[in-house]
């Protein structure tokens, strides 16, 4: 189990590192190795899933294989219309398919293979410290070299904006943005002997340097936002076996706070105006906002955006413009969407680009009711976050979902991966209490 783990971290941190992958093929050291963590455990993992008591039906690792097997079978009807339809390019529709397969093979790995949420907590601790490790390397060899051969660590010029071994600085963001979050669990759960106090500090502290310099405007907001809450949350959360009044008060309000996230994305907003306001005067409003974003994004992060070009050719505010045409999109193919391909555009829909807007992108994919699994199944694993009082996680969770709001993150095994470890973690009656070393206490 030790070592599955050590390979499935490794390969998670690995397939963010595209500048890694062989020219003109998806494919590189992290993917190869998720294919073979893969064949290690999924096999074995469904004949001994036969032969032993795997839960009652409604046990959390069966509703994780029963969600995406729907939503992976949802994604193969939208392909098979946008296919039919002729609206979908055939080449980018298989890739992406690809990927989505290994994303969810990848899952299932990890749901028929961690039969408690201790084998989640061991997962967890070896994914933070791969990437911390990795991303320490990666970050002082920058700094010192700038780059290696074919190899280049900035984006905008050195000590711009840090890519790692990425080919853009939001797959490095990707990677990190989690990591502050991770880090206080790991620490809440295992704690750190004596030996490695000053080491993890240093890892620790070179890893938060690294992720802010990725220059995400999207990770920096989230972390400003979340971190404040995370170091309020042991004060307002206090230790005990029953929740009181107040505090189930509190986590009632991070609750509707994740749902907020989850729903009021900007598309979905767009979407809305779209209904309800003329063409004309949608238009209208998205001139007058622009510019405000332009000003204001820039203050908190992205800096050099304006060389960042998204698919098909769009620049970051864009993002706009492509929301409401993926909207179109969805309408077009309303219950089950056209499959995965960058189906958006800034001239109107069928473009050749992403949303960048990761619920919008997988309903343009999956149509409605594959957005509303997805929804679901998030908003469920918050909720266990929650009630098991593991606010890291749950915060963790949020910033992935915040940093979804601007991009398109669902082909990254890595998103589906910790989502799965998440809901594993959480899925045993447990609830979690906030010193060091106190890992969790059974309740009635």
């Amino acid at each position: 189990m030790r070592f599955t783990s050590v390979v499935l971290g490794l390969g998670l941190v690995l397939s963010t590192m595209t500048q890694l992958r062989f020219p003109g093929i998806p494919l590189g050291p992290g993917e190869i190795l998720l294919v073979l963590y893969v064949l290690a455990v999924l096999p074995f993992g469904l004949l001994k899933w036969r032969t032993v008591d795997c839960g009652s039906f409604f046990s959390m690792r069966k509703k994780l294989v029963f969600s995406y097997l729907v939503l992976f079978l949802l994604l193969l009807i939208g392909a098979w219309l946008g296919y039919r339809s002729g609206v979908n390019q055939y080449e980018d529709s298989i890739r992406d398919l690809l990927a989505y397969a290994l994303c969810f093979c990848v899952s299932l790995g990890i749901v028929v293979s961690h039969d408690s949420p201790q084998a989640a907590f061991g997962s967890l601790r070896y994914l933070l410290w791969t990437s911390v490790v990795i991303t320490a390397v990666v970050w002082l060899i920058a700094f010192l070299l700038g780059e290696i051969g074919p190899f280049n660590f900035w984006y905008g010029g050195y000590g711009v904006r840090f890519v790692s071994l990425a080919m853009n600085p939001n797959q490095n963001a990707l990677l990190l943005i989690s990591l502050p979050f991770l880090l206080l669990f790991v620490l809440r759960v295992f704690g750190v002997s004596r030996n490695f106090k000053l080491a993890g500090i240093v890892l620790a502290a070179i890893g938060l340097a690294a992720g802010w310099g990725t220059g995400s405007a999207a990770l920096r907001l989230s972390w400003l936002i979340l971190l404040p809450l995370v170091i309020l949350t042991p004060i307002l959360i206090r230790d005990g076996k029953r929740l009181l009044t107040a505090e189930k008060a509190f986590l009632a309000s991070l609750f509707l706070g994740a749902l907020l996230v989850f729903l009021s994305s900007a598309g979905i907003v767009l979407a809305v105006l779209e209904v309800v306001l003329p063409a004309s005067t949608l238009a209208t409003l998205l001139d007058v906002f622009a510019p405000a974003v332009h000003g204001v994004m820039p203050a908190i992060g992205t800096s050099h955006a304006d060389r960042l070009l998204l698919s098909g050719g769009a620049e970051w505010t864009d993002r706009f413009v492509l929301w409401r045409n993926a909207w179109l999109v969805i309408k077009d193919s309303f219950l089950f969407g056209y499959g995965p391909g960058p189906l958006s555009g800034l001239q109107g829909p069928f473009g050749g680009s992403e949303a960048h807007n990761s619920l919008l992108d997988w309903s343009m994919a999956t149509g409605v009711i594959g957005g509303l699994v997805l929804s679901a199944l998030a908003l469920y694993v918050a909720w266990h976050c929650l009630s098991a009082r593991c606010t890291d996680l749950f915060f963790a969770l949020l910033a992935l979902s915040m940093f979804g709001m601007a991009h398109q993150v669902l082909r990254h095994p890595l998103v589906w991966a910790m989502l799965t470890l998440f809901a594993i973690a959480v899925s045993g009656r447990l609830i979690f209490r906030l010193e060091p070393n106190a890992v969790k206490q059974e309740i009635g």
